[in-house]
């Protein structure tokens, strides 16, 4: 898989690709202000949604084109080391159901695409 960020203006999106470089979505951030949300694409077509749980975009429910939660990202504690000397991030991916493709490869670039998307930007 395959995850490219064009230059960003205000929001971003991220292109998921398979091994042979062709598109299966994209992950396209939706809101800049208060609780972060992405639409999950494919073809144009929305087929799920990543949903801050609060302000700091740490942990985000992942939901299906019906609204219910198929897979969570969460934060998970870096060390001290880590956290105080870095800005690494370390994510978990909890899926919950059986979920078809090509939203099962969206929810498995979620985790990478979010701290992408909303953490590594080079100012």
């Amino acid at each position: 898989m395959r995850l490219t960020r064009p230059r960003k203006i205000i929001k971003s999106t991220i292109i998921v690709a398979d091994a042979n470089d062709n598109e299966i979505g994209r992950i396209v951030q939706e809101n800049m202000i208060g609780k972060i949300h992405f639409a999950m694409e494919v073809n144009g077509q929305k087929v799920g949604s990543i949903r801050a749980e609060s302000w700091f975009a740490w942990d985000f429910r992942i939901e299906d084109v019906s609204g219910n939660e198929i897979a969570r990202i969460d934060k998970t504690w870096a060390g001290a080391l880590t956290e105080l000397f870095t800005t690494a991030d370390n994510y978990a991916v909890n899926i919950k159901t059986t979920i078809e493709q090509p939203l099962l490869s969206l929810v498995v670039a979620a985790a990478l695409s979010v701290d992408t998307a909303l953490k590594q930007d080079s100012n």
